[in-house]
């Protein structure tokens, strides 16, 4: 009978294990889900989920500049109009049949955050409006021209649409980083949008002189 508790002898034979061949069983298992499908069945939700909101919040950003670029380029319209007429801004009720020699392009008339074909008259009206306060102003009147508003989104989708800020749309019609604004064109020919929240400019216009 052998004791318990005896070591092997110092030449014991120890083995080692058969080296690996072949290719791991994990590799083919992944090989195996990429044929059926189920990783991309997998891996799109989540990559939807993470993808689709920055592409969104993207072509949202990318509206606003658009429209803002439109705005920018009717404000240097209007410039070059009173130029050409004695000073005097375009008469508000025949706005953008005016200027439209000036801008080349009528598609600068419309926002890109409202859907085509929503403009209401034939021909097709404008998704901005022009500040009635401005009706054949003197530009030498405009104190403040870049607190002044020219043009502005609007609801009122018909030809030379105009108003006393009356259609700007609430809540406004584009979406920033931190809230909800209207795009609006200024006087001296720049453009901003303009958050709900912050009170409208109100730049200070002269009395007529002769």
């Amino acid at each position: 009978m052998q004791p318990e508790n005896i070591p092997p002898p110092v030449n014991y034979p120890v083995y080692a294990p058969p080296p690996r061949t072949g290719t791991p069983v994990w590799v083919w298992v992944l090989v195996g889900c990429l044929g059926s499908g189920c990783i991309l069945i997998v891996l799109l939700p989540i990559l939807s989920a993470i993808l689709f909101p920055g592409f969104a919040s993207a072509r949202t950003s990318a509206r606003r500049v658009s429209c803002l670029s439109n705005l920018k380029q009717i404000g240097l319209a209007n410039i070059m109009y009173a130029q050409d007429y004695d000073e005097r801004l375009p008469i508000a009720s025949n706005w953008q049949t005016d200027l439209v020699p000036y801008t080349k392009n009528e598609r600068l008339f419309h926002c890109p955050e409202v859907p085509t074909g929503t403009e209401q008259s034939t021909p097709v009206g404008t998704n901005y409006a022009y500040n009635s306060a401005m009706d054949m102003m003197k530009t030498k009147r405009l104190a403040e021209p870049a607190k002044t508003i020219l043009t502005y989104d609007s609801t009122n989708f018909s030809q030379n649409a105009n108003d006393a800020l009356a259609s700007l749309p609430s809540p406004g019609r584009h979406r920033t980083a931190s809230s909800k604004g209207n795009n609006i064109g200024f006087a001296d020919g720049h453009a901003q949008t303009w958050p709900d929240a912050k009170p409208l400019p109100n730049g200070q216009i002269l009395p007529d002189a002769p």
